[in-house]
């Protein structure tokens, strides 16, 4: 199975699965993910600044390793359902420490996803 690693600044940021690099490509101009790299913050800034080049290149085994646990954690916590669906969803594991400003925001001030809320 091919998985990709996405590099900002030769910086390993994230691998995934895709069946082909250019499956693999399609993903990487994803506007959901585009977004998720300027609004994630690793360290004092935004994983990536929307300009500087994304390079794709295959996942070394370290990194590959690092997914498949990821993925082994998520199953047992109940998370994902198995590593198929994991496959099918496109999950991510990245690489590097990062924060989601937005999830803490969130959580600062009480927000609850509508879908989340108890029914009255």
């Amino acid at each position: 199975m091919p998985y990709f690693t996405v590099e900002i600044e030769r910086q390993p940021i994230l691998v995934f699965h895709a069946e082909t690099k250019e499956a693999a490509h399609a993903f990487m101009g994803d506007e959901r993910l585009l977004s998720d790299l300027t609004v994630l913050l690793s360290g004092a800034g935004p994983l990536w600044d929307g300009q500087s080049d994304l390079d794709l290149r295959k996942a070394n085994a370290s990194e590959i390793q690092r997914w498949k646990g990821s993925v082994a954690l998520a199953i047992y916590d109940g998370t994902l359902e198995s590593t198929r669906y994991a496959l099918d969803r496109g999950w991510l594991k990245y690489l590097i420490p990062v924060t989601d400003p937005i999830a803490q925001e969130r959580r600062l001030t009480g927000f609850i996803a509508p879908a989340l809320r108890p029914l009255a």
